[in-house]
């Protein structure tokens, strides 16, 4: 890599011209003066040269943007057309035209015209007289006028407006064109208005707007002003020529020319031989079969050379080498992706090649004596290096200057701002794509077919030529404007005599291939008899013009000798060209139809060569752009990871000598893994900017304060793909979601607290529900987990502190209102005991609260937390006592059910079949089962009593009576009810003996067992089979009035509130055998 600097010059200064003038430019698309005074257009590597271009660059330099004549129009020259048309003076219109002029993008300005009614109807007047004049109307003579309507009818209504429509066009144009006289572009005229549109607007209105597009010169911008005089340009170059290498290359390309072929007999293909192959191929199909042929990779009588082998396909030496003359190989290769033809890339092929001949080049010993033939002129084998290394460095040091003046354009073209017009982009790109046609023509390597050439000539390929090469076509017209302008700037222009001495030369380059004439010599003789030249002195000059005429000869000689070593020199270096550019491409390029043309002339051999030259050239470009491209992604993307996003970094540069698909392959590999990586943090950092935006939004901070405090560039304005995603940037944004998820927990557990405290206040002080959805949205949040609060401002800190402010005013307000708080506490611990059936003196709880508050000698709080203490208590005894509870609320009701089932059985109706009589029955036999089951629960209650009271060492009081004494008064009466029962059974069977004897013996009825069965039972007999109903024949008075004083005794002195109605149960048959006939005993209770 070598470095050329040019500070503080000015190119265009009269020293810094000659010296620009003085070099032959290198690989620009632009125009350029070369080393001969004649310009040089390259374009897409190739150079297109045209006579005089000096000549026209002066002359469009002083012309340009001067606006004045002039028809053509050039990428260095763009002229304005020419002022008002002479007709246009001539042909006054009857009415002004209304034009309006608006800027159009691309260096255009866009015309609105509006044509009078006036104007229309005189044009509309001429159309009809010259249809007047062209018709012939029966009934008129040529040339007379015909009344309108006959003429109008005659010729066709359609056809008289549309010729109106192209008359007013064709008259007002060049009127409407006056306001952009002077910087209008020719033949870049647009009219945009619709011709239809335009026919139908006047058919009805009678008058005409149309809009009109036109290209003017294009203003130059420089930025900075006048920075062409003291502009610096760096120019880098790299070692595409290394002097040595190519010296090398050469002399063996040389060398190998001198050697003679020589048939292979005794063995195979082996590398350094030269075979002669036939090669035909087709495609293979998924399923393997075999599909189209290849056309492209078709050849007949094939040289190849195997130290070239990798100019091939990749593989395709491998797959031949051992082959022998006569013999046939059939392999299978694949297109790689990087082929130059789309359609074959990734394609499985099947190749056939056939060996015709083989070849081995029996090359003499390389020493002195090939000096000559190796090199013309040259005696040694050291001279020819010598030379060939100067031919190199020579090489070399133009590319250096062609590189300089490439750069010094380059800086210009990047310091103008111009828009291009269209029409001069489009001109300027056809000649382009036309010089390029002609040259592909007349380089002889292809020739083209007519119908080639007019398929290449039609607009589509001409419209996508200018789409793909607009960039190069547009830095060309930037570079030719700018050259101009500073030519009108500085007032450059070439001399005189360099213009004279142009134009001689070009000339004599026009005319150096027809036939001369000798009319000077004619001259010559006329000059001489008319002089009296002696015939002494005529003889001695024609001795002296024939001895001029052999010096030019033997200088033309000498000129022919020395084209001919330039020649094979560039053969030479071609063939090393050729071999340096395979070496550094790294494949196998497979090259179709280049013959080895170690014979026939310099020019055939360079004819053969300069297609395959061409084509490696164009792979080695698009190579290095490929690497330059993937470089400079990985650079871009390294750069990033690494935290640097300046757009200022240098280009990447690109190791010319290694352009193998394996390294590229390598680099698109590390481009994927860090576009991957690149894909995972910016993932990463998406996910971290969207955890802070929420965050903030619950915690009520300005998150793009937030976020901007990480790294400017993860704003909502920036591009996703323009985010930061350094380690930096991750690390902070890790810390930043870290500190806000610390805040958020702190905050709701703030605000957790303060929101109990406000519930403990409200409940404690009965406020109203309006008051509490005031902070519902404090207390909405009492239980939630740090990750379920999302809504937008949960955690603000102005709530938080809002919730601090109403828990300071509701303490206050507690302390003015401390009695009925303590009051309404001692009522909550009443309730707890009354539910419990503990009896307590409220009374005096009560007088102890007034009495401490009014005191003063306890705090609010203290008392508050004491109160507090005793319902906790409270609540824990009501808790112990409730199964205890719940078995004396179930003993209840079961007594509850004895007494209901007990006057059941005393009415005598209840077997009847009123409503409801089916319910009674079956509540009744609820009723016995669950009386049946009291001794269990009496029993089961007495366990647990007992158990509770040896768990707290303290007596079981319901409401303030012990339910152990309770319950055994209970068992002491069931049993004395028992004993009272037996006794009155036992002594209703002593009074129904003698009436059951009396019966049997005198009574004339049957018997109830002497009677016959029926379905039917007796009205008198028990639903469970029993005998006859005893109530029948018990005595009204039997029931004992004693029973009833001593159970109202007993009723007297357990008579609680609480207690069961009755605690004595008796069966079906006993109810029946204690119930007079009559229904008229009394009850006997059973309530203590």
């Amino acid at each position: 890599m070598e470095l050329c600097v040019i500070s503080s010059i000015n190119p265009f200064h009269s020293s810094s011209t000659r010296r620009l003038g003085s070099r032959r430019l290198f690989q620009s698309d632009s125009l350029f003066l070369s080393r001969d005074g004649c310009s040089v257009l390259r374009f897409d590597g190739r150079l297109l040269k045209k006579p005089i271009k000096p000549l026209e660059l002066s002359c469009a330099a002083k012309k340009i943007g001067g606006g004045g004549g002039g028809v053509r129009r050039s990428a260095a020259s763009t002229k304005a057309a020419p002022a008002v048309e002479p007709s246009v003076k001539e042909d006054k219109l009857p009415a002004e035209l209304q034009v309006k002029e608006i800027p159009a993008p691309n260096s255009s300005v866009k015309l609105s015209v509006e044509v009078p009614a006036v104007v229309c109807e005189d044009c509309y007047q001429r159309v009809l007289t010259e249809f007047m004049k062209m018709a012939k109307v029966p009934g008129f003579r040529p040339g007379k006028r015909v009344p309108e309507n006959i003429i109008v009818g005659f010729v066709g209504r359609p056809y008289v407006l549309r010729a109106t429509v192209e008359s007013i066009l064709k008259r007002t144009l060049p009127h409407a064109m006056e306001s952009v006289t002077g910087k209008a572009l020719k033949d870049s005229i647009q009219i945009v208005s619709s011709f239809p549109e335009m026919e139908k607007a006047y058919s009805q209105l009678k008058t005409l707007s149309y809009e009109v597009v036109v290209d003017v010169v294009p203003e130059l911008k420089w930025n900075p002003e006048n920075g062409y005089k003291d502009m610096k340009v760096v120019v880098e170059l790299g070692d595409e020529i290394d002097a040595k290498k190519a010296c090398e290359r050469q002399l063996r390309q040389k060398y190998k020319s001198l050697g003679a072929l020589k048939i292979v007999t005794d063995r195979g293909l082996e590398v350094g031989d030269l075979a002669v192959i036939d090669i035909s191929a087709t495609t293979i199909d998924e399923d393997g079969s075999t599909g189209e042929a290849i056309p492209d990779a078709e050849s007949k009588g094939f040289h190849f050379d195997t130290e070239e082998g990798n100019r091939l396909l990749p593989g395709f030496l491998d797959s031949i080498l051992g082959i022998k003359a006569g013999e046939s190989k059939s392999f299978s290769l694949v297109f790689p992706e990087s082929w130059k033809q789309e359609t074959l890339r990734g394609q499985r092929a099947q190749f056939t090649v056939d060996c015709k001949e083989l070849f081995y080049r029996d090359l003499p010993t390389l020493d002195d004596s090939l000096a000559d033939k190796l090199l013309p002129g040259c005696t040694t084998l050291k001279e020819v290096e010598e030379t060939l290394t100067k031919r190199c460095q020579e090489m070399e040091e133009e590319a250096k200057e062609q590189a300089t003046d490439n750069a010094i354009l380059e800086q210009i073209r990047k310091m103008v701002e111009v828009e291009i017009p269209q029409s001069l982009f489009e001109e300027q790109g056809r000649q382009f794509y036309g010089a390029r046609l002609l040259e592909i023509q007349a380089s002889g390597n292809m020739k083209l077919t007519e119908d080639q050439l007019a398929s290449l000539s039609s607009q589509k390929s001409v419209n996508e030529f200018l789409e793909t090469q607009r960039e190069s076509i547009t830095n060309i017209i930037k570079q030719n404007l700018a050259v101009g302008d500073i030519f009108k700037r500085e007032n450059l222009e070439f001399s005189t005599d360099e213009l004279v001495k142009e134009v001689e030369n070009s000339v004599t380059e026009f005319k150096k291939h027809k036939q001369e004439y000798d009319e000077e010599r004619v001259k010559d003789q006329e000059i001489w008899d008319e002089v009296g030249e002696s015939d002494e002195q005529r003889d001695k000059m024609l001795l002296q013009i024939e001895q001029e005429c052999l010096d030019v000869y033997k200088r033309k000689v000498e000129q022919a000798a020395k084209s001919r070593a330039e020649l094979l020199q560039t053969l030479s270096d071609a063939n090393a060209e050729l071999s340096s550019l395979t070496t550094s491409l790294g494949e196998k390029t497979f090259a179709n139809g280049i013959p080895d043309k170690s014979s026939g002339t310099i020019k055939e051999q360079l004819a053969a060569i300069a297609p395959a030259l061409e084509q490696l050239w164009q792979q080695k470009e698009e190579r290095v752009r490929a690497f330059s491209d993937v470089q400079s992604q990985i650079q871009k993307i390294s750069g990033e990871i690494a935290g640097g996003l300046s757009n200022n970094q240098l280009p990447p540069i690109v190791d010319e000598s290694d352009l193998s698909l394996k390294k590229l392959d390598s680099f698109h590999s590390q481009l994927q893994e860090l576009q991957k990586e690149k894909s995972d943090r910016l993932h990463k950092v998406l996910e971290f900017v969207s955890t802070v935006h929420d965050l903030c939004a619950v915690l009520a901070l300005d998150f793009l304060t937030t976020v901007t405090q990480v790294h400017p560039s993860l704003d909502e304005e920036t591009a996703v793909q323009a985010k930061s995603i350094s380690n930096d940037t991750l690390s902070m944004l890790s810390k930043t979601v870290l500190t806000l998820e610390d805040d958020k927990k702190q905050r709701l557990r703030k605000l957790q607290e303060l929101a109990t405290q406000l519930v403990d206040l409200w409940n404690l002080m009965d406020t109203p529900d309006e008051e509490r959805d005031l902070f519902n949205h404090v207390t909405c949040n009492i239980s939630s987990s740090v990750d379920d609060v999302t809504s937008p401002g949960a955690l603000a800190r102005d709530l938080i502190n809002q919730a601090e402010v109403e828990v300071d005013r509701l303490d206050q307000l507690k302390a003015s209102r401390m009695k009925e708080i303590a009051f309404k506490k001692q009522s909550e611990l009443e309730e707890i005991y009354a539910r419990a059936h503990v009896e307590i003196n409220p009374e005096s709880a009560r007088e102890r609260i007034m009495s401490l508050i009014d005191a003063g000698n306890v705090e609010h709080t203290e008392l508050l937390a004491d109160m507090d203490s005793q319902i906790a208590k409270a609540r824990e005894e009501a808790v112990s006592r409730k199964d205890v509870l719940d078995r004396v609320e179930k003993w209840m009701s079961a007594c509850e059910e004895e007494s209901w089932l007990e006057d059941y059985n005393r009415d005598h109706n209840r077997y009847s079949s009123s409503r409801g009589a089916h319910l009674n029955l079956k509540r009744a036999e609820k009723a016995r089962i669950l009386v049946s089951k009291i001794p269990t629960m009496v029993d089961t209650l007495v366990a647990k009593i007992r158990a509770w009271e040896e768990e707290h060492s303290m007596s079981f009081a319901y409401d303030g009576v012990p339910l152990l004494a309770m319950l055994d008064e209970y068992g002491m009466l069931r049993q004395e009810r028992e004993d009272e029962k037996r006794r009155l059974r036992e002594q209703k069977k002593v009074q129904e003996q003698p009436h059951v004897e009396q019966d049997s013996a005198f009574s004339t009825r049957p018997s109830t067992a002497a009677r016959p069965v029926s379905a039917k039972k007796p009205v008198g007999t028990r639903a469970n089979n029993g005998g006859a109903n005893r109530r029948l024949s018990l005595n009204a008075n039997q029931n004992g009035s004693r029973s009833v004083a001593k159970e109202g005794g007993r009723r007297e002195s357990l008579n609680k509130p609480a207690a069961p109605a009755n605690y004595v149960a008796i069966s079906k048959e006993e109810a029946a055998a204690s119930s007079p006939v009559s229904g008229a005993a009394d009850q006997v209770s059973a309530s203590p």
